[in-house]
């Protein structure tokens, strides 16, 4: 929009773009402003998973081709460690994109799981009070307090509230540490996991329950997928995979 203003010619190169599907004004003028772009010739763009860019072509019925760029798996062999099962706990934590709503309602449903919720200040307000007892709260804690948390549980269950990109940082962290994931069904996550690596889930409290409830009874598939989906990122997250990526987009965006 800025060139178009100053009547400036410019080659973008954007990575990983990010655009949520909600109801909401700021959303819609969001939109608005991106379909400009996504139509420009002069920009590459860059899509985490490819089923994401699909997605987005048919919200704004374009063609338009995207480069897929895996986010990078950074984790080195010695910050890993093998899968500890933690009895029947499990955590969920991030900053965006989660449905806290949905995580308490899986909570209620297993009154004799312990849940670890990790979120921000703002979200942590709406839900500190009326707290379930098998549900222990946590807000804006340290990195290093946020891995060790993680790592204490079993399971890692991320209930996501938008089809765009979220809560692949805290998969990647659960790969390292052997988790299994249990994650909401998205154009984005099948990108990452599969039956093998993982269990994507409908919204649905009852399906994430059972999910759980399953990788509780057989603490040797809980290992092996999280296992698979260590392997997985690290063959195909890589950062070499990246920069070679990269590289041949700006070269030919240079050209």
């Amino acid at each position: 929009w800025l060139c178009r203003l100053f009547f400036l010619k410019r080659r973008f190169v954007v990575l990983n773009i990010l655009l949520k599907e909600k109801n909401t004004w700021k959303n819609r003028i969001v939109a608005w402003l991106y379909k400009p772009m996504l139509c420009t010739e002069d920009i590459q763009i860059t899509v985490t998973s490819s089923a994401y860019g699909e997605a987005l072509n048919r919200r704004f019925a374009l063609r338009r081709k995207y480069v897929l760029l895996h986010d990078v798996y950074g984790y080195k062999d010695v910050e890993e460690t093998s899968y500890r099962h933690g009895g029947r706990t499990v955590f969920c934590g991030g900053n965006n994109g989660r449905d806290w709503k949905m995580a308490f309602r899986v909570a209620s449903l297993m009154p004799d799981v312990s849940f670890t919720f990790v979120m921000p200040s703002h979200e942590g307000r709406r839900y500190a009070e009326n707290l379930p007892e098998n549900v222990n709260l946590r807000i804006d804690v340290s990195f290093m307090e946020f891995n060790e948390l993680m790592q204490a549980s079993s399971v890692v269950m991320l209930p996501l509230d938008t089809d765009a990109p979220a809560g692949l940082v805290v998969v990647y962290k659960a790969a390292s540490l052997g988790k299994p994931v249990v994650i909401s069904d998205t154009p984005v996550t099948r990108e990452y996991i599969d039956e093998k690596s993982g269990v994507l889930c409908a919204n649905e409290a009852g399906v994430y329950a059972e999910a759980v409830e399953k990788l509780f009874s057989s603490p040797s598939m809980a290992a092996t997928k999280g296992e698979n989906l260590k392997r997985h990122l690290h063959s195909q997250c890589s950062v070499d995979s990246f920069v070679n990526t990269l590289y041949q987009m700006i070269c030919s965006s240079a050209s």
